[in-house]
This record gives structure tokens, sequence and C-alpha cells, in this order.
């Protein structure tokens, strides 16, 4: 009777370490994701942000660079820190574009994409 209960165990133990080795160690802050809500924005400013491409609310942010995410500083995720810096990239490059229409209307507006 004992011996199924250890080799359920050690089984759980072999997927648990294989996981961790795969995917990099568990973290509780972002989940495995590499990135977190911007802390100098709301919860509610970040709600429908993942819907839009441009938003100058967050724009002119410095920590997350017009992304309403940064990094995680307890786990390593290459590839989601690149597609952030990628979308923070392409958040200014919207951003000067767009600035053309703030001259035109000689104040600066909210916009959206």
């Amino acid at each position: 009777m004992l011996r199924p209960v250890v080799l359920l165990l050690a089984l759980a133990a072999l997927v648990s370490a294989a996981q961790d080795g795969a995917e990099g160690p568990r973290c509780g802050k972002c989940k495995r994701v590499g990135l977190l809500p911007c802390p100098e924005h709301k919860k509610l400013d970040l709600t429908h942000e993942g819907d839009v491409l441009f938003c100058s609310f967050l724009a002119d942010c410095e920590s997350c660079g017009g992304t309403g995410l940064v990094d995680c500083p307890k786990c390593e995720h290459p590839d989601a820190v690149a597609r952030n810096d990628a979308d923070r990239a392409a958040a200014a490059e919207r951003a000067e574009a767009l600035a053309a229409l703030d001259d035109a209307m000689g104040r600066t507006l909210r916009k959206a994409e």
C-alpha cells in the first residue's frame, strides 16, 4: 500500500521539476508572465489597455513607456521583455506620428488606436 503512494509522490516531484526547468521557476508576482501592471497607473486606467495599440493617456509614462506593463523584478522572461520593449518603441513612434494632431488643434488631445 505504501509503494503506490511513494511512486505517486516521486512522479509528482519529477513533473514539478520538469515544469520548473522548462518554463523557469514559478513566480508569485507575475505568474510566469514576466510582466506586471505598471504601478504608476490605477487598475481602472489599465482595464481596457490590452485592446488598443496606442493610448496617449499612458504614452508619457516613464515607467511603462505607454504599454501599461513593466518587467517583473523577481524572474526573467526575455521573450516577454523583448515584446514589451517592441511595444514601447511602437508607442513612442505612434506618439510622434500623432503629435501633428496636437499641433493642428493647438492643444494636447487624448488619442487611442
